[in-house]
């Protein structure tokens, strides 16, 4: 496109400035000078960049390949914009189900709707539900921005299914996990072993487990608490950062290939204050008196012996000998906090205060989570009225009649 093939007008503003006015690509531009030759001249380069852009995206885009791109975009858009850990399960969607894939190296520029519903259609057979949207959570922005860049002309995601629930595939979502009432009870117990006498740094952490299952907090919130989160007058507990696991991306000083790293919340909606029952309350006292015997000055509520945080994988790894050595069946900690909310809807309490102490991002994503047990509440309220047996006779007179 060159300035002969741009119709446009002149227009002179009350300030006395010249305006050209024209439309590039369906989109209106002006250009502003003293004169009307400097605004031709304006316009003018303006068109020179355009061009160059234009043609340099299309070198690219024809050149690129969808997983290329994808980790181009993956590096630029969402490094240091998300949080580490949701940046690592980003990665390793790419990574493990796109890169290597006859879609992914696909060139982008030929990419089509028909190439990426094939794709979805054989990953049904092997993936779950969750599986499936991560890679939907890789391909549907990194497409839309190509888009929007100039690099392909339309997003073929727009045109894609993708199944919404599991009927529909092989490989079902993993159900939630929940301990049973007596394996909660033997949980609970190992709190008030006497720990200084044997199984010391076994079981010197139990009281972390009977807490998480009586506030429904994440594990890495847990191990991020800190003593001035806790307020032992009014009985609350602030949620405000968590510890995760991330990939180490600084090979070079570290030769750990993960980190344990202090950040901000999993959502918005993560950072809430707790109601702290009794149990809660006596499971942190109890901590302050192990710390204090151990000889630990830390404000971390759950250090380790040298007073810093915990090591996630160790703590997992003491759970389960905990677990082993009472008889339970290991359903691994996050299991605690499934079975603090399934305890809650059991009991009817309202979904959004249990979606809101659980700190979910909304009540539907609580409402699936426990479609279980709420199934089951509609059972029993239907039984509950129990009419039955007369139906039933007035159904067998009537058929003598």
């Amino acid at each position: 496109m060159n300035l002969k093939n741009v119709e446009g007008s002149f227009r002179t503003k009350a300030n006395g400035t010249f305006e050209y006015r024209t439309y590039i690509d369906g989109k209106q531009k002006s250009f502003y000078g003293k004169s009307e030759a400097e605004c031709l001249k304006k316009c003018r380069q303006y068109l020179i960049d355009y061009n160059r852009e234009r043609e340099e995206a299309n070198v690219k885009a024809n050149h690129v390949t969808l997983e290329n791109y994808a980790d181009y975009w993956l590096l630029t858009y969402k490094f240091g914009t998300v949080a580490n850990s949701t940046y690592d399960r980003l990665e390793n969607s790419l990574n493990v189900h796109i890169k290597g894939s006859d879609l992914g190296q696909k060139e982008l520029v030929d990419v089509t709707s028909d190439d990426i519903q094939q794709f979805i259609n054989e990953k049904k057979q092997t993936l779950s539900l969750s599986s499936l949207k991560k890679i939907k959570e890789i391909l549907s922005p990194c497409l839309r921005y190509a888009t929007a860049s100039g690099l392909i002309s339309s997003n073929p995601m727009e045109l894609v299914v993708f199944p919404r629930n599991d009927k529909a595939l092989t490989i079902k979502t993993k159900t939630i996990e929940c301990y049973k009432d007596k394996e909660i009870e033997r949980i609970a117990l190992t709190a008030t072993y006497p720990y200084y006498k044997k199984n010391a740094k076994r079981y010197r952490y139990a009281p972390m487990f009977a807490f998480i299952l009586n506030t429904g907090i994440r594990f890495g919130e847990c191990l991020a608490l800190t003593w001035d989160d806790i307020d032992f007058v009014n009985k609350t507990i602030s949620v405000n950062k968590t510890l995760s696991t991330v990939k180490n991306r600084d090979k070079d000083k570290d030769k750990r290939n993960k980190l344990q790293v202090l950040s901000n919340p999993k959502t918005y909606n993560s950072t809430r204050i707790l109601p702290m029952n009794k149990v809660a309350s006596d499971m942190l006292s109890e901590m302050k008196v192990r710390n204090s015997l151990s000889k630990i000055n830390s404000n971390i509520v759950f250090p380790n012996y040298a007073g810093e945080h915990m090591n996630m994988r160790s703590v997992q790894e003491t759970f389960s000998s905990i677990c082993k050595d009472i008889g339970v069946e290991h359903k691994g900690i996050h299991a605690l906090r499934h079975t603090f909310g399934s305890i809650l809807v059991r009991n009817k309490v309202d979904i959004k205060v249990v979606s809101e102490l659980l700190g979910h991002t909304d009540v539907k994503f609580t409402y699936n989570r426990y479609i279980h047990i709420i199934n089951a509440q509609k059972a029993e309220a239907m039984n509950i009225l129990n009419i039955t047996p007369i139906l039933t006779e007035n159904i067998r007179l009537s058929a003598q009649g």
